[in-house]
């Protein structure tokens, strides 16, 4: 008669289900995330709301543990030369855990002497007031006329005609929704928000902040990427934030500089470690024999 699986295994089961498999391999939804960790953060997004991504890393997943299933089927796993190599890469990976094991405990630490660190917060607001100052901004809409699709004094003329239309009364975003060759701000008629001089091309940013009032348009202006005309929308003058706007930016790196300054603690004494011996006669050897190995160049002694 079958076992009747346990209601806790079955538990377990739903809790971790398996996501694909074939006759050799699984693999589960823990699997899935496992890997999604070992991503950089800014690939992880793409994930969430992608079904086709999902499906190809699965189909990875999926190759990596049939393969690995069949290297066990084989025997490789007790192949001199697949042990050394996997004791390399477990070495590589405890050594990597352990970064990450201090890392963490150095941000619990931070926390932890958070409160205690507040003057010290302050008194970097204090010197470095300039550094958090928040430039004058303006908010504009754009026509752009490229001179990778005209030649530069074509797109002049375009951009000059098109200026005309709208000093005659026309109104500048309907004519920017038409045809701006920007296709990052044709779909909202042009509008660029607010922004910063250094955040655009100077040859754009001098011709925006040139403006003076509300509705203004520019002469034609030239960029990397064309002519361009600017209506003024909006202007907002420089300003200082007061310490508690930008507290939490200070702490993020008070913070980063603490983890920093732990870990490079950490490598720095063993770096520096007293007890690390070198044997010469074996490195001698060793850089002797570096001649005698196929596709290995002989090593330059300092």
């Amino acid at each position: 008669m079958p076992a009747v699986p346990s209601v806790s295994n079955s538990a377990a089961a739903d809790a971790d289900p398996v996501l694909i498999g074939n006759a050799t391999a699984q693999v589960r939804r823990s699997d899935y995330l496992l890997e999604l960790q070992r991503m950089p953060a800014e690939a992880r997004g793409g994930f969430g709301n992608n079904k086709r991504r999902i499906e190809e890393l699965l189909a990875r997943l999926l190759l990596t543990k049939t393969l690995a299933a069949q290297a066990f089927a084989q025997k490789l796993d007790q192949d001199p030369e697949v042990q050394a190599r996997l004791k390399g890469e477990l070495e590589r990976f405890y050594a990597g855990a352990r970064q990450v094991a201090l890392e963490r405990a150095s941000l619990a630490e931070f926390e932890a002497r958070k409160a205690s660190l507040e003057p010290r917060a302050r008194e970097l607001y204090a010197v470095n007031m300039k550094r958090f100052e928040v430039p004058e901004q303006v908010s504009a809409s754009h026509i752009l006329i490229a001179t990778d699709k005209h030649s530069k004094g074509d797109a002049l003329k375009l951009a000059q005609d098109t200026r005309a239309r709208i000093v005659a009364g026309e109104n500048f975003n309907t004519i920017a929704a038409a045809v701006s060759e920007d296709a990052s701000t044709k779909p909202k008629k042009g509008r660029l928000g607010f922004f910063s001089r250094d955040e655009m091309d100077p040859g754009f940013s001098d011709a925006a902040f040139a403006l003076k009032n509300v509705g203004d348009v520019s002469e034609p202006a030239l960029s990397r990427f064309g002519w361009h005309l600017i209506q003024l929308e909006g202007r907002k003058a420089s300003r200082q934030p007061p310490y508690t706007e930008v507290r939490e930016v200070i702490f993020a790196e008070m913070r980063q500089k603490y983890v920093d300054e732990r870990r490079d603690a950490l490598l720095a004494s063993i770096n520096n470690d007293p007890t690390t011996k070198i044997d010469e006669a074996a490195l001698e050897a060793l850089f002797i024999a570096g001649t005698k190995v196929p596709g290995v160049t002989r090593p330059v002694k300092d």
